[in-house]
């Protein structure tokens, strides 16, 4: 709990205030919630339903439950002080990653969201880092966060290695593209909180 009170506390020293919460590597538990819940926050985007990501992250077997999880935004708890809001996907995930890997992809990833999304009323949840805007430096080094050298090469060399592509300005000229592509489609852009407002 220190750590998230800490993390709040110097973000809105700078921002103002936070309501909105995704898990680094959007890992998640009960224990999560509740401190979430103790620090101030409504609402949370660290799931992501229908993601299969295999070998290629750390804890990806925790992760199968996102095979079953509501595609819809939820409530975490009972007293529904908590709305998870899924990041989109369809076993590929809706995300800047992917969206550099495979532009094509994303395309048409993109396309079969976007019908959902106006089929059940759904939010479309895109997840990109800032740091996806920076070129990388020539200084980069693989670190080895397990002592199973399968993990090791999946989660650590591959998949650095496809977090790596089209950084910086190509990654830039194609997220402009989704965000165009998606006001052509008729869609609005909200805050986490603003979404939430407009639930109630």
């Amino acid at each position: 709990m220190s750590d998230i009170s800490r993390a709040k506390a110097i973000l809105e020293s700078a921002a103002g205030t936070i309501k909105s919460f995704r898990a680094p590597a959007l890992r998640i538990n009960d224990d999560t919630i509740k401190v979430l819940k103790e620090t101030g926050f409504s609402t949370d985007s660290s799931t992501c339903p229908q993601r299969f990501d295999g070998p290629l992250t750390f804890g990806s077997t925790k992760k199968l439950k996102w095979l079953i999880a509501s595609r819809k935004p939820f409530f975490l708890d009972s007293d529904e002080s908590i709305l998870e809001i899924p990041i989109s996907a369809f076993i590929f995930p809706y995300i800047g990653t992917t969206m550099r890997i495979s532009p094509g992809l994303t395309r048409l990833l993109g396309r079969s969201l976007y019908f959902e999304a106006r089929q059940t009323g759904k939010p479309l949840v895109f997840l990109f880092h800032p740091n996806e805007c920076l070129d990388p430096t020539d200084l980069i080094i693989t670190t080895c966060r397990t002592k199973n050298p399968l993990k090791h090469l999946f989660a650590d060399h591959i998949r650095q290695r496809l977090k790596l592509r089209r950084l910086g300005v190509a990654a830039i000229e194609v997220l402009d593209e989704i965000i165009l592509n998606a006001k052509q489609q008729g869609f609005d852009f909200c805050t986490a909180i603003e979404y939430r407002k407009r639930r109630s």
